[in-house]
């Protein structure tokens, strides 16, 4: 199937946002686009050789466009608020395209919202004084082990200014311990306000 250049540079031309709503509607209603849009089988195959074209407006589309479920997986902060602004514009184009996409956004936005928190737990917050967080560490045979570790990769100094208040993070204290054969440090951090 043949597209014309025309085609081409007018799907190309599109908004962020128009070009995820024609992938929406060709995506959730190609009956509805057949019937509609005049000569639909070149506006699809316009829309799939632009979206080839991977730039970083159209990555979204594209990842909508060719997953297998309704809405792709979130795995950035990026990405999740692109998920939102999609929510959004499907809410304001005021169209009901399916349930299911709208279900799939959700998931994909709770997803990601309720991941685990990667091994690092505020256990005392201080407010604008610091905080104390529990961290989790990797495997290590010996306390001395685990000290090193931990000095090379958390241990926070403050560097030296002429200045007060600049907000530099800095290591009050911190104690390892082991819990279930694995170390764990709480770190009180403090901040130079």
């Amino acid at each position: 199937m043949k597209t014309t250049g025309k085609l081409l540079g007018a799907v190309y031309d599109l908004s962020a946002n128009k070009l995820m709503g024609l992938a929406v509607k060709v995506k959730e209603r190609p009956e509805w686009c057949a019937k509609n849009i005049p000569d639909f089988p070149q506006v699809r195959a316009a829309l799939e050789k632009v979206l080839d074209i991977r730039e970083d407006d159209r990555e979204r589309v594209y990842r909508y466009y060719h997953s297998t479920s309704h809405y792709p997986q979130v795995q950035s902060k990026r990405q999740l608020r692109e998920a939102y602004e999609f929510q959004r514009m499907i809410r304001q184009d005021g169209e009901h395209l399916s349930d299911a996409l709208t279900i799939s956004i959700k998931r994909a936005i709770r997803e990601y919202t309720n991941r685990p928190s990667g091994g690092v737990w505020i256990v005392k917050d201080d407010g604008a004084d610091g905080y104390i967080e529990l961290r989790e560490m990797p495997r290590f045979d010996s306390l001395e082990e685990a000290d090193e570790w931990f000095r090379r990769c958390y241990y926070l100094e403050a560097r030296p200014s002429a200045y007060d208040c600049t907000g530099q993070r800095f290591t009050v204290w911190y104690k390892l311990f082991q819990r279930r054969g694995r170390w764990w440090a709480y770190h009180s951090v403090g901040v130079d306000v």
